[in-house]
């Protein structure tokens, strides 16, 4: 009988797992403990699919630190990308940007082409030419699905946040990650016919492989071959097709679907996935067939087989916008003179290829930049691979001419300068109010509605101010003020008798003083309505006009 010697992780006394499970010494079952013997779950490491201890090769060096073994000091970076820069959703698309921003080289990734062993395709119909730019499909057939993913590329999908689930599977999400093309692998054998890329039909269903089963809108772009629908297209893949243990054959896909008709179907139907994340925001429409080359590569190291030949549809792609860039504009938005060679350059970096023209350059926006529309977007380019400390602080001076005001607008500020001068606080108030309001304060039953009102409270517009004034000194005498002294100028909303809608501009002030009881009826007398009334009134004639 030959013995073979297992070597397993072992955790020893003070180590601390996940969970702040402490390790100490202890007794089991009588006899000293001094450690632990792991599996992957209890190091929270990606789960390898055993039941039990996690053996390692026998050619694992005893007493080496499992950290070090499985290369897990790595470096991790957050990355927060804005919705504009779907490119840098990939290693790819990073890489690009710090060649850009250190001025290093960018080597493209090498894409080998698999040789053409297999016999089979898998046709391919766009119905929707305006939805489905480019679909590409590979039949790889006599894989092995039960083949076990490479530990480095479960760690490397573990720690970008995507959890292995199959070789297969995990192949296509890899790519994604890699270069930043979706993937999608069907099982050829459960496939009836072409496939086509067309909209959702009223009625159709579809069990998705969350496991949810989701009523399809006719908004919904799909695929879906000659029996019914496969899959939502960008979103997430059909149950009824998908790869599973016993697979034999299988269909690559590699799309390009537009932004418009995958944003919002997250939302619409409960449910996202990393592939709708980058549809959504735009995806490079040259990277399908790449993406289809590296991911055959990956399948037959793997998962073995016969790669047939590539099958691909066409539709609408989008056209590519050349977009100017004048460095004399470029000067008086930044406020610094860069030297044009240092422009070509960054525009190079960035994979802009700029042409020389009389003024500067002409870009042509490449297909993985959807963001790239108009001189500003260059000129944001270049400020920020510049970088926007290296522009001086400079405080711009010049002689301002102060213009006069035309003759309607005067009167407006001198009515405030009276007001403010008379000891009056000016205030606003919502121009949206309480419907109870109009008919308390304006006796107005038939107030302007809104459609969509920010709360029931504001309702409907206001023809008068008293209603927003009042609701200010209730305010005020709630927190035991005993004088207000307040005003507003504002528009007021009402309807013209051919029901047009009409604004004009009021004025209204409120007054409340308190006094002790000793002088309260001198205090009342002084601040009586007419006595009020005359000071607005004057304030306003005293500057010769009317409020328009």
């Amino acid at each position: 009988m030959s013995s073979r010697v297992l070597k397993c992780r072992v955790r020893c006394r003070g180590a601390v797992l996940p969970g702040n499970f402490k390790i100490k010494p202890t007794k089991m079952r009588g006899v000293p403990s001094n450690g632990m013997l792991c599996s992957t779950n209890e190091l929270g490491l990606p789960d390898d699919g055993v039941d039990g201890l996690h053996i390692l090769p026998e050619d694992a060096p005893v007493g080496t630190n499992i950290r070090e073994y499985l290369d897990l000091d790595d470096t991790l970076f957050t990355l927060k990308i804005t919705p504009n820069r779907a490119d840098c959703l990939s290693v790819k698309g990073i890489a690009r940007e710090v060649s850009a921003l250190t001025g290093c080289a960018f080597r493209q990734p090498e894409i080998h082409t698999a040789p053409i062993t297999g016999s089979r395709k898998q046709p391919v119909q766009i119905n929707a030419p305006a939805d489905c730019g480019r679909f590409i499909s590979r039949v790889i057939e006599n894989v092995n699905a039960k083949a076990a993913t490479p530990d480095w590329m479960k760690q490397r999908l573990e720690r970008s946040g995507i959890r292995s689930i199959s070789a297969l599977v995990d192949i296509g999400n890899y790519v994604m990650l890699e270069i930043g093309q979706p993937m999608h692998v069907f099982d050829a054998d459960k496939l009836s016919g072409s496939l086509h890329i067309r909209r959702a039909r009223e009625g159709e269903t579809l069990e998705c492989l969350n496991e949810k089963t989701v009523s399809l809108s006719e908004n919904t772009l799909v695929v879906a071959d000659e029996k019914g629908v496969l899959s939502l297209a960008g979103l997430m893949g059909g149950a009824a097709s998908a790869v599973s243990d016993g697979t034999q054959n299988i269909v690559l896909e590699a799309a390009w679907f537009a932004p418009e008709i995958i944003a919002g179907k997250s939302r619409q139907y409960g449910f996202g996935s990393d592939s709708s994340f980058r549809f959504e925001r735009g995806v490079d429409y040259r990277l399908q067939a790449d993406a289809i080359e590296r991911a055959t590569e990956l399948v037959l190291q793997i998962c073995g087989g016969a790669a047939g030949e590539m099958v691909e549809a066409q539709g609408e792609l989008p056209e590519a916008k050349q977009v100017g860039l004048r460095l004399g504009r470029l000067k008086t938005v930044l406020g610094v003179d860069i030297p044009a060679e240092q422009v070509e350059t960054i525009l190079q970096h960035l994979g802009l290829q700029p042409e020389k023209t009389a003024e500067g350059f002409r870009v042509t926006a490449p297909s993985f930049r959807f963001d790239i529309e108009i001189e500003a977007d260059l000129i944001e380019e270049i400020g920020r691979v510049y970088g926007y400390e290296n522009i001086p602080d400079d405080y711009t001076s010049g002689r301002l001419k102060m213009l006069e005001l035309p003759e309607t607008r005067r009167p407006r500020f001198a009515v405030y300068n009276e007001m403010a001068a008379r000891g009056y606080r000016e205030v606003v108030s919502y121009a949206f109010v309480d419907e109870q309001w109009e008919q308390d304060f304006a006796a107005n039953a038939d107030p302007i509605r809104l459609q969509n009102p920010l709360a029931a409270q504001y309702a409907v517009m206001r023809s008068t101010l008293i209603g927003g004034l009042v609701e200010i000194l209730q305010n005020n005498l709630n927190r035991k003020q005993n004088r207000v002294c307040v005003f507003e100028i504002a528009r007021v909303f009402s309807k013209g008798s051919d029901g047009q809608f009409v604004q004009n501009e009021r004025i209204g002030r409120i007054v409340v003083r308190r006094g002790h009881a000793g002088t309260m009826g001198r205090e009342n007398a002084q601040c009586g309505f007419l006595r009020h009334q005359g000071r607005c009134g004057k304030s306003v004639e005293k500057q010769s006009s009317r409020v328009r």
